[in-house]
């Protein structure tokens, strides 16, 4: 007899890796200038110290469909760099991923981009750092400068050729568990 649950329990894998990726590119339809970035979860785990461990090790790229030759598709896989092949991967659907994007009054508050390569940009870099410094409210961006949008996979992977690694800025897990 089978019996219907509405939790995960221990024996049902419960994490996910995730990780986040920051893409800047130029709009091909309208030559504008687009920052986002994705919020990207994959695979199953049954503990977070394996999610997180993975997230660690993947690069998140784009490939070619091998179903539809004129799609392509985003992947997250771990590489033997010794011999050049890849060793586990996982396909990332647009239900995978939340895409956001720096609030407009955020990015007014920041100003023009900060160029690290500029000795007085570093400085403003580096002092953002600080707590106590005024531009550390005026860098620092958190969870409330961010805003969801929407954004289809497939336009998104258009601007990108085939092999691209996007850019992975930090990894982490999702406790399925919790809402």
């Amino acid at each position: 007899m089978f019996s219907k649950k509405n939790t995960l329990d221990e024996k049902t894998p419960s994490f996910r890796a995730t990780s986040l990726v920051v893409e800047d590119f130029i709009d091909k339809n309208n030559g504008e200038h687009v920052e986002i970035d994705l919020d990207i979860s994959f695979g199953f785990f049954n503990t977070k110290e394996e999610a997180e461990e993975i997230a660690k090790k993947v690069s998140i790229f784009v490939q070619q469909d091998i179903y539809f030759s004129d799609k392509k598709i985003l992947l997250a896989g771990i590489a033997d760099t010794k011999n050049n092949v890849l060793i586990d991967t996982w396909i990332i659907d647009e239900k995978d991923i939340v895409f956001r994007r720096i609030k407009e009054e955020k990015r007014a508050k920041m100003g023009e981009p900060l160029d690290p390569k500029n000795a007085d940009s570093l400085n403003k870099i580096k002092n953002s750092l600080d707590q106590e410094s005024p531009l550390n409210e005026q860098y620092m961006i958190s969870e409330d400068d961010m805003e969801i949008i929407n954004y289809d996979l497939n336009y998104f992977l258009s601007h990108y050729s085939i092999n691209t690694s996007l850019q992975n800025v930090a990894y982490g897990y999702k406790d399925m568990t919790k809402k």
